[in-house]
């Protein structure tokens, strides 16, 4: 079981996830086990999976190829993160070599989906490998956040209060959505039945000095400040108190209407 959370900013990428691995036969779950499932290659692509961990295995040793330059596609050596690809040019190379690689074992389609999330000279970039299908969709500003894995039908609900609430439906800054991924995962774990725990990982791409874009962990000091943040903000809405009508100002009940015998 997993949650994932991603949120293309103004200025950099957001991808957060829960630490509960399940353990069973893909029927039942025998025990849960935490660990980190958020991958970053050599500080500058971010990878985080749901569904099969063997999967997502291959799945992240595939982007290291592609990153590294030595991917085939087809026994031709291919480099999705060349300067000159575009970003649908290297989402799309990227789920070339994926597929290529799930299908030489007779891999059935909806067993495993992934968010990547890179930066270059074309700003940074947040791309949804639907589980269904495996196909890539770009995040842009008209749809900057995505949510993925058992817990997606309460993060969808969440993501939709902080982007009104938090957001003022704009795409938000990194510091913003550190805070509303941080909000997210924590309102979605406790929410949930099973399958999603703390604690959380959270993965960013931000700009450095140069203006280059590079990823790293935050570390748990700024997660403990999100997640202080998060209780204040629960706070905050448990003080708002809607204004309801006086019960002086309620009008009485009419007196019902006499009735009159027929002549």
């Amino acid at each position: 079981m997993t949650l994932l959370v991603g949120i293309l900013c103004t200025d950099g990428v957001v991808i957060a996830a829960d630490q509960a691995m399940s353990f069973g036969d893909g029927q039942q779950t025998t025990i849960v086990h935490k660990a980190c499932k958020i991958d970053i290659i050599s500080e500058r692509v971010i990878v985080a999976g749901t569904g099969q961990v063997g999967l997502g295995q291959r799945w992240h040793d595939t982007v290291r190829a592609a990153y590294a330059g030595t991917a085939k596609l087809k026994d031709t050596r291919v480099s999705p993160f060349s300067d000159s690809a575009t970003q649908t040019d290297l989402y799309r190379r990227l789920c070339a070599l994926g597929l290529q690689d799930f299908v030489s074992t007779n891999v059935q389609t909806s067993q495993f989906g992934a968010l990547v999330a890179y930066g270059d000279k074309n700003g940074p970039s947040l791309c949804e490998f639907a589980v269904k299908d495996f196909q890539p969709e770009l995040k842009s500003p008209k749809a900057w956040f995505v949510s993925m894995g058992s817990g997606q039908r309460l993060a969808d609900a969440y993501l939709a209060l902080v982007r009104d609430a938090f957001w003022d439906g704009k795409q938000p800054t990194l510091e913003q959505a550190e805070f509303a991924a941080v909000w997210v995962m924590k309102r979605s774990i406790d929410a949930s039945v099973g399958g999603v725990a703390l604690p959380i990982n959270i993965a960013v791409i931000a700009p450095d000095e140069k203006r280059h874009f590079a990823a790293h962990m935050l570390d748990e000091d700024r997660l403990d400040e999100h997640l202080e943040a998060v209780e204040q903000s629960i706070k905050y809405f448990g003080a708002f108190k809607p204004k309801t009508s006086d019960a002086d100002s309620v009008p009485e009940m009419p007196e019902p209407p006499v009735s009159v015998p027929p002549s």
